[in-house]
């Protein structure tokens, strides 16, 4: 990330490789999500997150980025504004 630790940063960052599997994930992202970034990294992003897998694959159907506000990705969790971007290596979620 250009020099930039992740961890460090407020905004919440996911990596998904094409085969839906997560390659990274910042420990904002898994505070959200209510774990840890090691409990997730390896992880098919349905297994743990089905709404946020759905986003993923309304992204690469239409193939290109997908903004979405005020989405609800736990049941009691926060209501999140999310970006999605879609790469050749797979997707990445900002929240």
């Amino acid at each position: 990330m250009n020099g930039i630790d992740p961890d460090q940063l407020r905004t919440g960052l996911i990596h998904v490789d094409p085969t839906g599997k997560t390659r990274w994930v910042n420990r904002a992202a898994a505070d959200l999500l209510d774990s840890r970034p090691e409990a997730l990294t390896g992880k098919r992003l349905g297994d743990y997150c089905s709404p946020l897998d759905r986003l993923r694959q309304r992204a690469e159907r239409i193939d290109g980025p997908l903004s979405v506000s005020e989405a609800h990705i736990l049941p009691r969790g926060p209501v999140l504004d999310l970006f999605i971007r879609i790469e050749d290596d797979g997707c990445y979620f900002e929240m």
